[in-house]
């Protein structure tokens, strides 16, 4: 399932990447938010149109990922939901990967991944294999992302799929209330997924709506959190505030609240991380 958002340039190839797995999936839904004909004709002219399927979702009463995903997972009818976002990749044998841990019985599977920039390739996220995810206290989920989780139909519908609202950090959200179902889950330690860090149009990029649904997510899960996390989303919120939308005045006020926020050790792996070509840990 592709949720597509005007890149189609970057959809062909995420579509590819689906299409040229080991194990084939059933079918590849586009779930395009914006209705644009572009993204249509894209889908209907493929050379494999049957196994790929439009899905125009403009009309609903607001657009964004979580609804993406959900109104594609809803027009699906497999046992399994892979999603993948419209500027990344799989490898080829992430679904068979994928396929083999479902057969120990577990209800969603999440795997490494490799970011790219520049053409070049580095580690990405890594979440932790060896944590109860059920228990674990900390809130900050580096390593899931809406193209490196695949979760079984019914885990998907018992946990009410992706909440709408959230703009960022949805799939942190997803995760954990597919857990909270009580069912159990896999980790896969293999980079199987590239992720695209060019440019600056990923819906969770610095912007005063990425903002807001960090805000949103803070409102929903602050009586949980531990004093280090309400402290990190809260330097994370004045990040994202500090982008272009936002007057440069504003820009050094939220850039002051982020100092006081953010840890030494916070900005020691951010600035390496920089210097690697990666995103900052504090992002998806």
């Amino acid at each position: 399932m592709i949720p597509a958002h005007d890149r189609d340039h970057l959809l062909a190839r995420a579509i590819e990447s689906a299409l040229s797995q080991t194990l084939k999936p059933r079918e590849v839904i586009i779930a395009d938010d914006l209705g644009l004909e572009s993204t249509r004709e894209l889908v209907e002219s493929h050379p494999e149109a049957s196994m790929v399927r439009y899905l125009d979702t403009s009309g609903g009463p607001r657009i964004g990922p979580g609804m993406s995903r959900n109104a594609g997972a809803s027009a699906s009818d497999g046992a399994f939901i892979a999603f993948l976002d419209d500027d990344d990749q799989w490898h080829p044998h992430y679904l068979a990967e994928v396929r083999s841990q479902f057969e120990k019985g577990v209800g969603v599977v999440v795997t490494w991944m490799q970011k790219e920039l520049g053409g070049v390739r580095y580690p990405g996220g890594h979440i932790e294999v060896d944590v109860d995810f059920r228990t674990f206290r900390q809130y900050w989920g580096r390593g899931v992302t809406g193209s490196n989780t695949v979760v079984a139909r019914a885990s998907f519908l018992e946990s009410g799929g992706y909440d709408e609202e959230l703009w960022a950090m949805e799939d942190w959200d997803f995760f954990r209330r597919v857990l909270a179902t009580g069912v159990d889950y896999r980790i896969v330690a293999d980079e199987l997924v590239i992720q695209d860090a060019n440019g600056s149009d990923h819906l969770s990029s610095k912007s005063l709506r990425a903002a807001k649904a960090a805000e949103l997510f803070l409102q929903k899960y602050r009586h949980v959190m531990t004093r280090q996390d309400l402290r990190r989303i809260r330097g994370h919120i004045h990040s994202m505030k500090r982008s272009r939308e936002t007057p440069p005045p504003l820009r050094v006020v939220h850039l002051l609240a982020q100092l006081r926020y953010f840890e030494a050790n916070d900005w020691r792996v951010s600035t390496i991380g920089r210097l690697r070509g990666e995103k900052p840990p504090l992002y998806k």
